[in-house]
């Protein structure tokens, strides 16, 4: 079973390949201007490390977000033109609740957040007990009911921490940075399997409505 995984919606990008369940190839960078080059790059490179080929691949996930929406589309993209050719599934992933679900052990109410422009934050929250859970979807808060949200929370992980805490005028020691990794996707992959959860629609998570 070769399954690769991708995650491209935060400052962070990464790109992991897994072989029954193992990781055996993976690659990180900065996100920028040349995303999809490096993409592209690093997607040769592991899997000829693994020597699997595109054509071999079982499953392709990636993270939806939210978060850098040119990131996601790149991705996403990406992994519908090598899903193409042989009718790959593809599996969309929240990059936030994969984000949540790596430090479920860390808390018992976590807040994850970022900057959603436009003098708001997006947001959700998540429980651990009894069991790993979403308490709250993914929404928009302005910036005076995301500090309150974040009091009320026990952890707040966020990859753009420095920033945010410029924009609430809060001390960065109130957040955790964090950043969704490839790896994390298949672990809530794997979790929502087990629970028989409901695929995600394979589509960014873009949380501002169209303008019209």
């Amino acid at each position: 079973m070769n399954i690769l995984s991708m995650e491209c919606s935060s400052p962070q990008n990464s790109i992991a390949l897994f072989k029954h369940a193992e990781l055996v190839s993976e690659g990180r960078w900065e996100a920028g201007r040349k995303t999809g080059m490096i993409l592209f790059e690093e997607l040769e490179r592991i899997l000829s490390e693994a020597r699997v080929k595109a054509s071999e691949l079982n499953e392709i996930i990636v993270g939806k977000g939210p978060g850098n929406f040119s990131g996601m589309r790149i991705a996403m993209s990406a992994a519908q033109g090598l899903a193409l050719p042989g009718n790959i599934p593809l599996t969309a992933v929240s990059s936030g609740e994969a984000l949540a679900f790596k430090n479920r052990t860390a808390f018992k109410n976590a807040l994850v957040l970022g900057d959603a422009r436009r003098d708001h934050c997006w947001l959700a929250t998540f429980s651990s007990e009894p069991r790993f859970e979403q308490t709250l979807e993914w929404t928009l808060c302005d910036f005076e009911e995301t500090s309150r949200k974040i009091l009320a929370a026990d952890k707040v992980y966020s990859s753009e921490s420095s920033r945010l805490a410029a924009c609430l005028g809060l001390e960065s020691a109130a957040f955790i940075p964090a950043f969704p990794r490839a790896e994390d996707l298949l672990l809530l992959q794997e979790y929502r399997n087990e629970r028989n959860s409901a695929p995600e629609v394979f589509e960014p998570l873009y949380m501002h409505p169209a303008v019209s």
